[in-house]
């Protein structure tokens, strides 16, 4: 997956907070959380466009001259929506997947969005995620903090989700698997 977002948002207008299209982006962004929350998976496919990018990219430490520091060429997720369907079936569906029977438990905290509107016609998204996630008896939860770039299109009232590139924060994930989706 490229890393274009940026110059992509160069070329876009900025949507103000208060805009109608700002508040169904983030009704988008929430409803989504809520659906990964509540492991309704199936519904969460939903909202995937079927040539759907879907990549995190592994994080680097580098110094400021070096660049961003996440690789374009290696990741934690390089997925399509046909590869996520296989995911929630195998993964998350099966009884014998061990990493999530019993299942995780999840929270999305989704802040500091901004909204774009291209000239093609689709919406580019930066947001916040703070992903929380406990397993199994632990006291204390896997934190994974990052940032989303998104691409939505339009899709009647709603949108679909062409493209997310998660950025964390972290160059070593401190959880001990990624069975969970951003």
């Amino acid at each position: 997956m490229s890393s274009g977002f940026a110059a992509e948002t160069l070329l876009s207008q900025r949507v103000s907070f208060a805009s109608p299209l700002y508040c169904e982006v983030m009704d988008f962004l929430i409803e989504e959380a809520w659906m990964l929350d509540d492991g309704r998976f199936d519904e969460w496919l939903q909202l995937m466009a079927e040539d759907l990018e879907y990549f995190m990219p592994t994080r680097e430490t580098v110094q400021r001259a070096n660049g961003a520091g996440f690789s374009d060429s290696m990741g934690h997720f390089d997925e399509t929506r046909a590869s996520l369907q296989i995911r929630v079936k195998r993964v998350l569906e099966s009884p014998s997947a061990w990493t999530e029977t019993p299942p995780s438990r999840t929270r999305r905290v989704i802040s500091n969005v901004q909204v774009r509107e291209s000239d093609s016609g689709e919406v580019l998204v930066r947001s916040v995620c703070l992903l929380f996630r406990n397993r199994l008896n632990n006291p204390t939860f896997d934190i994974l903090p990052c940032t989303r770039e998104d691409v939505l299109r339009r899709n009647g009232e709603s949108f679909l989700l062409v493209r997310r590139r998660i950025l964390v924060d972290q160059s070593t994930l401190g959880t001990a698997n990624l069975s969970m989706f951003f």
